[in-house]
């Protein structure tokens, strides 16, 4: 085999600038309509050539890196181990020609694929080797199968978590309708937000940088974090200074500012995303910022700018709120219609709906205006293609103004919104007493993170397939609870102690780890529902039908389990002293290692359950059926056998 072939590199971003320079400056050039097209779906690409910093890739997601001190992750520049993999050789094509790269939003994911089209288009490509970059949508895969000679393309696929058909938790299926679509080409790469990745977990997923996926086994990197020195070196590009700083014979005070102000912020320095934004961040920065305050401190300077260019320079006189909720209320809709774009003509319907409801300064009209007169550039929030249709400069913009907009009651609950991992983060970083129904999750259940709830919340909610984050309930709202359907719920970080819920239905549901002490469950439909780690002590399960459920290191002391039906669940290492379980339906239950101290258990039905270790001392196990029950290693001091069917 001869050389490698290089099709991008480190060294060539500074002639990919160049090149764009002199192909934008041309009138005849032919590629200045594919770079038109480019600007249009994925931004503004000069921009990005001019200020862009190649990030590393790694074996490990930068999640579990944060979260474990104790993981290594091999990291290289990325740009090596995308050449790497274009110039291997490959026989058998079960998804080894197929790339997946994941990262967090705001990480470059967009923009690492525009830097290798910009390679190709400028020429700093192998010549025998055509590149195609599409932003995945339902069009897709017809417009993959009119590319011509794809066995020497190289394939970009961008944004799998963005694609439409994706939703309704149809990514698995779209995932591989694309990689069965594409597996002629010569090589594909697909970018996708990694908590959007379906199944990406110890299963499939491993620090070898593989991920096995129907039947596809497909190279995996994540994108990096910046490191200091990268910071560094994007700062240097975006504050280069004059002759005399870079003498060092003056401070370059631009530069000294935004450094400062990054170290301050923290882990958030290391976004590519908000790093293009230095200058309003650092602007409006304060200490001890979440990333939803410097957000809304990005998006206010940028609509303080526009307010103040727009009555200088257009004589055009529009309210920061107003202007702001019209913001909002774009990013509702092209997030309800999956798309990223919105027409100028469909600006005014949208605009009068919506201020039926709310009450605004301005009229549509006059919105409208100010929309068509903002000054679309490199510092942007809100752009426009060459059609003259909006969209805005990154996803993430748009999901923190949908999280905006429900903090502010500019959205309307029951919008029923998607749900992204970044409205999560988003929710994550501010508490309302404001609960908001409108964002769901792919599964159709409500979405609430860090709010309180009343007791009229309740009554009004759908909680089945609901994920309950961090959510204070209120007394009455504790009382509300029961009778319900939380079936297929998730909690977490969520009390649920003296809670009522008898009667409810939380089959499917996940309560890990949660606090349910003196909860009355009695009657309650917990068939497959997980409680590992819960606190149930002093919990009322009277006659609760919990079939197959995982209590693993529940604590469950003085709980009242009478007549209650826990075939098949599992209660290994399970404290359940003092518990009741009197004429509990207990066959083929798993109580291994189970402290089961002093606890009732008379006409207990525990034929062919594993009481592997199990602490019986000084229980009452009389009339109980242990019919193939497994008690190796138990222990039994004091117990009461008598009449038990052994």
């Amino acid at each position: 085999m001869g050389e490698p072939l290089i099709f991008t590199s480190s060294e060539s971003i500074v002639a990919i600038v160049k090149s764009l320079v002199k192909i934008l400056k041309s009138k005849h050039d032919e590629r200045k309509d594919e770079l038109t097209r480019i600007n249009d779906i994925f931004g503004n690409c000069e921009a990005l050539a001019r200020y862009y910093i190649e990030p590393n890739g790694q074996n490990v997601n930068p999640a579990d890196e944060l979260e474990d001190g104790s993981i290594l992750s091999v990291r290289s520049g990325i740009f090596r181990t995308i050449n790497d993999f274009l110039n291997r050789d490959i026989v058998v094509r079960d998804g080894a020609s197929q790339m997946i790269v994941l990262a967090d939003a705001g990480m470059g994911k967009t923009s690492l694929l525009m830097m290798l089209k910009l390679g190709h288009l400028t020429s700093f490509w192998p010549k025998n080797y055509h590149c195609e970059l599409l932003k995945l949508d339902q069009d897709t895969l017809r417009r993959i199968q009119q590319i011509q000679n794809k066995t020497n393309t190289v394939l970009l696929l961008d944004s799998l978590d963005e694609d439409p058909s994706c939703r309704d938790g149809m990514m698995s299926e779209r995932l591989e309708a694309i990689l069965s679509s594409t597996v002629v080409f010569h090589r594909v790469i697909i970018t996708c937000r990694t908590q959007f990745f379906p199944d990406v977990n110890e299963s499939n997923a491993n620090k070898l940088g593989k991920i096995n996926f129907s039947g596809y086994s497909c190279p995996l990197t994540y994108i990096s974090l910046f490191d200091e020195q990268q910071v560094k070196l994007y700062l240097k590009k975006r504050f280069p200074g004059s002759l005399i700083h870079k003498m060092g014979l003056k401070e370059n005070l631009k530069f000294e500012t935004a450094r400062t102000v990054v170290e301050q912020i923290g882990s958030l320095q290391f976004r590519p995303f908000l790093l293009a934004h230095i200058q309003d961040i650092v602007a409006s920065y304060q200490q001890g910022s979440t990333e939803y305050d410097l957000y809304e401190g990005l998006v206010q300077c940028w609509i303080r700018r526009e307010v103040r260019r727009l009555r200088e320079k257009k004589q055009i006189n529009v309210k920061e709120s107003d202007l702001l909720t019209a913001c909002v209320w774009i990013a509702e809709s092209i997030h309800k219609n999956g798309r990223h774009t919105i027409k100028p003509s469909e600006l005014f319907n949208l605009f009068k709906s919506q201020s039926t409801v709310i009450a605004l300064r301005e009229k549509p009209e006059n919105l409208v205006l100010s929309l068509e007169g903002i000054d679309i550039g490199t510092d942007s929030l809100l752009n426009r293609n060459s059609n003259g249709d909006f969209r805005f400069s990154h996803t993430s913009l748009k999901e923190f103004l949908l999280v905006y907009g429900a903090n502010k009651a500019l959205i309307k609950d029951g919008s029923r919104l998607l749900s992204t991992d970044k409205i999560v983060k988003f929710l994550h970083c501010r508490i309302s007493n404001r609960p908001f129904f409108g964002f769901y999750n792919d599964r159709g259940g409500i979405l609430l993170v860090k709010t309180r709830i009343g007791k009229e919340h309740i009554i009004r909610g759908n909680f089945e397939n609901a994920e309950i984050i961090g959510v204070t309930f209120e007394k009455d709202a504790l009382q509300a609870l029961k009778g319900k359907s939380y079936r297929g719920a998730k909690f977490v970080d969520t009390g649920l102690g003296e809670a009522n819920m008898a009667g409810s239905n939380l089959s499917e549901s996940m309560l890990e780890n949660i606090n349910l002490r003196l909860a009355n469950m009695e009657n309650c439909l917990i068939e497959n529902a997980s409680f590992k780690g819960a606190n149930l002590s002093s919990a009322n399960l009277k006659g609760a039908i919990l079939r197959n459920s995982n209590f693993e290191n529940a604590n469950l002391d003085n709980a009242q389990l009478a007549q209650a039906d826990l075939s098949g669940a599992s209660l290994c290492y399970a404290s359940l002293c003092n518990a009741n379980l009197r004429e509990s339906e207990m066959k083929m239950a798993l109580l291994v290692g189970a402290n089961l101290a002093s606890a009732n258990l008379r006409r207990c039905n525990l034929f062919g359950a594993s009481l592997v270790r199990a602490n019986l001392i000084s229980a009452s196990l009389k009339n109980a059926n242990l019919n193939q029950a497994n008690l190796e290693g138990a222990k039994t001091t004091n117990s009461d056998l008598s009449d038990a069917n052994t």
